[in-house]
């Protein structure tokens, strides 16, 4: 009987030893769960939506940039340039080149150099690129850098842009690069009739272009080194392939 009995406890604790670490691991990976969730959110911000533009369905946004320093927002419509100071939501509307005016243009912002102080804006016809323009923050004159070009996006340093020619519209069949005053101006890589380039950006360090390749099929995603050698396919899919506007 005594022995019985002490079987008993000795399961007893056995089960209640158990029940205990049981109920540690589960504290412990809530607990863990909590604080990792905790950090989670911590780390990710959190967004929310804010409509910075309210143009009608006549007079629809064209093209949009907010500033490095995130307190401009600089965009494009049927009527022309517009520059938006964010915190307050002021507007003001800029002047368009002198030599463009009365001329049937679009315009399209592109990018912003990393000071703030100016953004680029490529203007077009149909399909065809007229040139790039320098805007500035503080008013003036808007300059011309180079004609029949189409803007891209521009080096974080700010010393180099990189663009297209050429009568492809969005798409081009050649990538350059000048200098930011539109000056010493060299082609990267250029394509046959079959595909073309888009959505150029630079790498974080300046030393590559990232783009995307359009192929009759499929599209690829690809970067180049600026020094030169074959590109790097990251990222290849099929498509319906796509037009060239003339």
């Amino acid at each position: 009987m005594p022995s019985s009995r002490a079987s008993r406890i000795s399961s007893f604790r056995q089960g209640w030893t158990g029940s205990i670490i049981a109920g540690l691991v589960l504290l412990l990976a809530v607990g863990g769960f909590y604080w990792l969730n905790r950090q989670h959110s911590a780390a990710v911000p959190q967004f929310r939506e804010r409509q910075l533009t309210t143009n009608s369905s006549e007079n629809s946004v064209v093209a949009g940039r907010i500033s490095p320093d995130g307190r401009y927002l600089a965009y494009s419509d049927l009527k022309g340039v517009h520059l938006k100071l964010i915190k307050t939501g002021e507007s003001q509307t800029l002047a368009l080149p002198e030599s463009e005016k009365g001329v049937p243009l679009e315009w399209s912002v592109s990018s912003w150099f990393p000071d703030s102080a100016r953004f680029l804006v490529n203007a077009s016809v149909p399909g065809v690129p007229a040139g790039v323009w320098v805007f500035s923050v503080m008013g003036g004159a808007p300059r011309e850098l180079r004609e029949h070009t189409w803007a891209w996006s521009i080096s974080p340093d700010g010393s180099s842009i990189a663009y297209s020619t050429g009568a492809l519209g969005y798409v081009s069949a050649d990538i350059w690069v000048m200098n930011a005053n539109g000056e010493q101006a060299h082609r990267v890589s250029e394509v046959g009739g079959d595909s073309a380039y888009g959505s150029v950006v630079w790498s974080p360090d300046g030393q590559r272009l990232a783009y995307v390749r359009y192929h009759l099929t499929p599209v690829s995603v690809e970067t180049r080194d600026l020094a030169g050698g074959a590109p790097t396919v990251l990222l290849s899919f099929l498509s319906d392939g796509f037009s060239l506007a003339t």
